[in-house]
């Protein structure tokens, strides 16, 4: 098992199942995670208080209290070192209702069990800003060629349609819904900006991820996950590239929209 180096990300593991729990945290030492494993809700809210995580994987069933009320505890409570730390679901099925539930308890994300090496590295690479030796600091920081242009498709229907147990004509239908409703969040976001009001700036973020994450729009989720994640960990310097990065992918799923409903 490759040893974690000095900047090895600190990850919280919520996983009652031993034989699982092992195998995850094998996956996470070989790319360079130190976890600490908590078998019930009760351990994780003692771990919550007593360290802080770069991120936290919840198991939603639990055999005292489940994800769902173990992270409105870890967001909630005064004693929690965590409150605003990603947290990321970890469960065998879920379907629109259950991921609606996770991200109204708080979480960031919702993964299907088991978990694979490139899927987690997504995860980590969209909600944690990476380590140097100098102290915990995003990527964008180091290199902002590298995040200037994000690949992969603007649009992906069958990505939406997942959400709608494939129903591509549902999922065309919601990504119209939200980008009708989206003048007057990006106004108001424009606004928060301009004040530097990052708590509302923030607030109206969270309320767009919760529409993008429907919509079958990878690289506008991509985008706003950066965005939000970076200024919640309060890296406000780099607002000014990764708003333009988001404002950049806005226009082009509504571009690209404009080709598929004509």
């Amino acid at each position: 098992m490759p040893v974690s180096s000095v900047n090895a990300l600190q990850i919280l593991l919520v996983e009652d199942h031993s034989f699982t729990a092992e195998v995850t945290k094998i996956i996470l030492n070989e790319i360079d995670c130190q976890v600490t494993v908590a078998c019930d809700a009760k351990t994780s809210m003692e771990y919550a208080k007593k360290h802080y995580f770069d991120l936290i994987f919840m198991d939603v069933g639990l055999p005292d209290l489940d994800g769902y009320q173990t992270t409105q505890w870890i967001r909630q409570n005064k004693e929690s070192l965590n409150q605003r730390v990603p947290i990321v679901a970890l469960t065998a099925l879920a379907d629109n209702q259950d991921k609606a539930r996770c991200l109204a308890a708080g979480m960031n994300a919702v993964l299907i069990k088991p978990i694979y090496k490139a899927r987690a590295l997504d995860i980590l690479n969209a909600l944690v800003p990476r380590k140097t030796d100098h102290g915990q600091i995003p990527v964008a920081a180091n290199d902002l060629t590298d995040w200037s242009v994000l690949s992969g498709k603007i649009i992906d229907l069958d990505l939406g349609a997942e959400m709608f147990n494939g129903n591509i004509e549902l999922a065309k239908k919601m990504l119209s819904a939200f980008i009708a409703d989206l003048e007057l969040e990006l106004e108001t976001l424009a606004l928060s900006y301009k004040t530097k009001d990052w708590e509302k700036f923030e607030a109206v973020m969270r309320r767009l991820q919760g529409g993008i994450s429907y919509c079958g729009t990878p690289r506008l989720q991509e985008a706003s996950s950066r965005l939000e994640n970076h200024l919640h960990a309060g890296y406000h310097e780099l607002a000014p590239l990764l708003y333009k990065q988001f404002l950049r992918e806005i226009e082009a799923v509504k571009q690209e929209h404009e080709q598929l409903i004509h």
